[in-house]
């Protein structure tokens, strides 16, 4: 942070001397180091395993387009005889044994029936003239198509000519009709505003097919982060490019991605937009070796951690759903694609850090809500459970217990056989979920506030202190984050570390407050920046393997002594790439946790008979030598 020095409040006089750019010259540029030897048990199960979605997939695609093609030719043989067949059977007009088939009734049954996109047979139309003439019985207005039988649930009328019988038209009662439009229809549009709704699984083909594009990514990491396919340059830094690729990102976001959302304090757009600049200062300084910016990086990991806080709180608080399948739904989001990166680079678990703390915080949160939910409603025991939390989190994290209690996850924790890493990123933020859990629990209270001061006063005096209060209050935060600024933020970074777990909740606040001041800045949002935000977990595990490997040590060099080119290819396959991983594994939450539990056991047990055989068959592979 010295080479920045002259920025800070009271060290005007403080310059730096520039850092030269060298990036990727000839002497910049190393060799690749060797690759391994060979493939590891777990890589070559999972290569197995994608050599067999792939056939399946194969196989079960051109066996559909085979049956489907006998189909078609079934189907036009169907229709010829059927032609003849109505030519046979239609009725003579002069006949008096059918000269009444075309009633009145049959006609209005027939018209409604195509009304309501149907084909009308005359079975078809005997059923519905029959629900009409007990409708009419009944009192019931038939013109107005409120018809229904007498069967389980007064919904389907089906064809019943067809051997196969088809849900071809439902006809809703008055009261279903009614609830369904006041209530199913507006609750999933008012939830859909702050939580995502559940997505449906794919089929099984769909399936195959993403296991497939899932083991070309994977195959591709593997290239580049275990064979080391491509040289690799060292990291340099430059401020001025640096700083220049930062404000033109900005610009052209500000200029060309601006969209509105509606007028809600930190909405779902707008901690994305938030999520998003932080994630390319982020992977940028990892990129650059930014090292000046290390305490600014520390600050915006602070609240992605406060963002696990306060979302997760707010979820639970709101949907009341602590069960075992939104559980494994959270836990499968945040570790899924590490578990697989981790298998496929042959890495350690916390080489990727961010998605240990996540999920550690996540289950804070979790057990915070879900044990004595009942306390949640009440103010006083929501208290105590606050004070309960702080004081474990204390204990943990700022006491000799932190090596006791995590050293039964040394297995999954450790990295390079020491537990320093956890204990060090884990305790840099440890209060940060607490204060967001906070800001979640009085979020009504500050809505209710920030609403009082920006709606439209009719008393002149009401309105001056709205006025007054706003810059009252954005003048002490200013005076409060300066203060902050100047005596916290300038200092080296290891002595920086020590203040970190208890300053960085008031620039977060800060950020709240000011990001949400007038009404005219809450409802826009930078798209670009949301669209990041949505995909950082899969970005932050991109990195490493697609602009960076050795742990983010090197820089992979796709186009030597082009250091530009080299960072727009690398950008474009990172972001592609980053974009399908969220995708895909969206999909394979689905997939594998659908709502179903016995379903979801089904799943499990399936999957591991599944990779057991292939595990199998790659120690065999590897005890003849094969691999």
């Amino acid at each position: 942070m010295e080479n920045l020095k002259h920025w800070s409040i009271g060290h005007v006089g403080r310059r730096s001397v520039p850092l030269t750019f060298n990036m990727f010259n000839a002497s910049s540029v190393v060799s690749v180091q060797p690759p391994h030897t060979a493939p590891t048990v777990a890589q070559v199960t999972l290569f197995l395993l994608w050599l067999t979605a792939i056939v399946m997939w194969l196989l079960r695609y051109f066996y559909s387009r085979q049956r489907n093609g006998v189909s078609e030719a079934t189907g036009d043989l169907d229709l010829e005889a059927s032609a003849t067949d109505t030519e046979q059977d239609s009725p003579n007009k002069n006949d008096p044994e059918n000269g009444n088939r075309n009633t009145p009734q049959r006609k209005y049954a027939q018209n409604l029936g195509a009304q309501n996109s149907i084909v009308t047979t005359e079975a078809t139309a005997e059923v519905i003239v029959n629900v009409q003439q007990e409708s009419a019985q009944n009192g019931l207005d038939a013109q107005k198509g409120n018809i229904e039988r007498d069967i389980p649930n007064g919904k389907v009328t089906t064809d019943l000519s067809d051997e196969n019988p088809q849900p071809n038209s439902v006809h809703i009662a008055p009261q279903e009709k009614k609830r369904d439009t006041t209530q199913d229809l507006k609750m999933p549009e008012k939830e859909a505003k702050t939580f995502s709704k559940v997505k449906p699984p794919p089929t099984f083909d769909e399936f195959l097919k993403y296991c497939a594009v899932f083991g070309l990514i994977m195959i591709f990491f593997y290239v580049c982060d275990y064979q080391h396919h491509w040289p690799v340059a060292e990291r340099q830094y430059s401020r001025d490019l640096f700083m220049f690729l930062v404000l033109l990102l900005f610009a052209v976001a500000g200029a060309f991605t601006v969209q509105k959302t509606p007028d809600k304090l930190l909405n779902r757009d707008q901690t994305e937009e938030w999520k998003g600049w932080m994630q390319v200062m982020f992977i940028w300084y990892h990129y650059y070796r930014a090292t000046e910016t290390y305490n600014y990086i520390r600050v915006f990991i602070a609240c992605y951690v406060w963002m696990t806080g306060f979302g997760n709180f707010s979820f639970f608080w709101v949907r009341k759903d602590f069960s075992l399948w939104r559980f494994l739904k959270m836990l499968f989001r945040l570790n899924f694609l590490v578990v697989m990166t981790m298998l496929v680079t042959d890495n350690s678990y916390m080489l990727y850090y961010i998605c240990a703390m996540h999920t550690y915080w996540f289950l804070s949160v979790y057990a915070f809500m879900g044990i004595l939910p009942s306390w949640n409603e009440n103010r006083v025991k929501m208290a105590a459970k606050f004070i309960c939390y702080f004081v474990i989190n204390f204990l943990v994290f700022d006491t000799q217990l932190r090596e006791v209690v995590f050293k039964p996850f040394w297995l999954v924790l450790s990295y390079k056989g020491s537990m320093h890493e956890w204990l060090f990123r884990a305790g840099l933020d440890h209060y940060a979920a607490f204060v967001g859990m906070l800001c979640a629990y009085n979020y009504p209270h500050y809505e209710r506030f920030m609403n009082y001061l920006d709606k439209r006063h009719l008393n002149r005096s009401d309105y001056l202190s709205s006025i007054y209060i706003k810059l009252f209050l954005s003048g002490l935060l200013c005076i409060a984050v300066a203060i902050w600024y100047d005596n916290v933020m300038w200092r080296d970074r290891y002595d920086y570390n020590e203040y970190n777990p208890y300053t960085t909740w008031l620039p977060i606040l800060v950020y709240i407050f000011f990001r949400n001041l007038f009404p005219w800045l809450r409802v826009r949002y930078l798209g670009l920046f949301a669209f990041l935000g949505k995909i950082t977990l899969e970005t932050y595990i991109s990195q490493l393997h697609i602009y960076m490997q050795f742990g983010a040590r090197k820089l992979i060099v796709f186009i030597p002594d082009y250091p530009l080119l080299n960072f727009a290819l690398a950008s474009v396959l990172y972001l592609f790439l980053s974009q399908r991983l969220f995708h895909l594994t969206l999909e394979f939450s689905a997939f594998v946790l659908p709502k179903d539990m016995k379903k979801v056991v089904m799943n499990c047990i399936v999957g591991a008979v599944v990779v057991g055989l292939h595990l199998c068959f790659a120690l065999l592979l590897r005890e003849i030598g094969i691999v």
